[in-house]
């Protein structure tokens, strides 16, 4: 499929899912839409996609576009099917939404989509149910605040300095966006130590704490956590309130899903509908197929050429899977390597060092997924 022809299929859904008014738009207007961020990667992948997807496949490639077109035009998300759509009130490039603006980004703020592409009814729902939440934190933070740091009323300054000598915590000189507020901390622990990334105030200074295991300030960062797990929220957010009273405006939180991919997920609280559920994975999903996304996790390190590359994968791969030659393995594991931050390696044909089973080629591929080699200290 060229790209020609997956555009006009698009603009054919477009069409039929908002109404006869994005017909009528200039292609001043297109050529901004293809060239958003988000829209541009899926257009790459979904080139080669498309040609070998299923129908429900296709049909949730295209849907991915409507919705960005949603959250670009400012169209509300709720409104029902069929229902007559009035165009916004302009195109021209001298009045930009705030969500055309965000989606021109070139680091798209995916928190902010998300929340944009919710139906109304989600956004009102993570509202009140963030409103009971801040309701229960202030009822016990004077209690907390003078349980762990002796006053009831903390100044910015105090809050600042109980947080740094309780959690043992130093700030690392980064000031993070808004945004990174959102994301989940997860608290890996150690023989020695449990340390998390956090950001308790409102200049975004990043903090690490670092608690000595099974101590007081271990305990209270394990039960504020899992608060924040309860309500959706996260740590760092639940940290704010409890200390300055601040309430951070709702949103779905998200977490770094895989040591490799650059992909941040959304984690959707049970009561979002399925609509909510649809529409915000519909603008973070993979866009290119099952086997591409499966390929480019694979390292190459311990192989020493393509081809032999090619016999691993196609020892272990589906046979649907399986790749004819070489050249194409190769082209398809580079594209792959595309979605990667930072990217795997490609196949080492210097000397390597002696490994059991080092005559399997698929365990030289399986190896670097699991803690069995030499290699295993300094791989991937």
């Amino acid at each position: 499929m060229t790209e020609q022809e997956l555009k006009a299929r698009i603009r054919k859904r477009l069409h039929r899912e908002l109404g006869d008014f994005v017909a009528r738009l200039p292609e001043s207007e297109w050529e901004q839409f293809w060239n958003l961020k988000p829209v541009a990667e899926f257009l790459e992948n979904d080139i080669v996609s498309m040609d070998n997807a299923a129908k429900e496949d296709e049909d949730v490639y295209l849907a991915s576009y409507v919705h960005l077109m949603q959250a670009w035009l400012g169209i509300p998300a709720n409104r029902e099917h069929g229902d007559t759509l009035a165009p916004p009130p302009s195109f021209s490039r001298q009045r930009v939404t705030a969500r055309q603006e965000m989606l021109r980004q070139k680091d798209t703020d995916y928190i902010e989509l998300w929340w944009n592409v919710l139906p109304e009814r989600d956004k009102q729902a993570i509202t009140q149910v963030w409103e009971l939440a801040y309701n229960l934190m202030d009822a016990v933070a004077p209690t907390f605040r003078e349980r762990y740091a002796g006053k009831r009323t903390l100044t910015p300054e105090e809050s600042r300095q109980w947080f740094m000598d309780f959690f043992s915590a130093e700030a690392n000189g980064t000031v993070m966006m808004p945004t990174e507020m959102y994301v989940v901390s997860d608290i890996p622990r150690t023989s020695r130590e449990v340390c998390c990334d956090v950001i308790p105030f409102s200049d975004g200074t990043h903090f690490v704490t670092h608690c000595k295991p099974l101590t007081l300030p271990e305990i209270v960062l394990v039960v504020l956590n899992e608060f924040a797990e309860n309500w959706g929220m996260t740590l760092s957010i639940v940290l704010r309130t409890l200390l300055t009273g601040e309430r951070t405006p709702p949103r779905l939180v998200a977490r770094w899903r895989g040591s490799h991919l650059y992909h941040l997920t959304p984690e959707f609280p049970p009561y979002l509908s399925a609509e909510g559920v649809a529409r915000v994975w519909s603008t973070v999903r993979y866009s290119g197929s099952p086997k591409s996304w499966s390929l480019g996790k694979c390292s190459l390190r311990r192989l020493r050429s393509y081809n032999e590359a090619l016999q691993a994968w196609n020892r272990v791969a589906p046979e649907e899977w399986r790749i004819r030659d070489y050249r194409t393995f190769r082209r398809e594991w580079k594209r792959a390597q595309e979605w990667l931050v930072p990217r795997l390696y490609e196949p080492q044909s210097g000397t390597h060092p002696v490994e059991p089973f080092a005559d399997s080629l698929e365990w030289k591929l399986a190896a670097s997924f699991f803690p069995v080699g030499p290699l295993y200290a300094v791989d991937d």
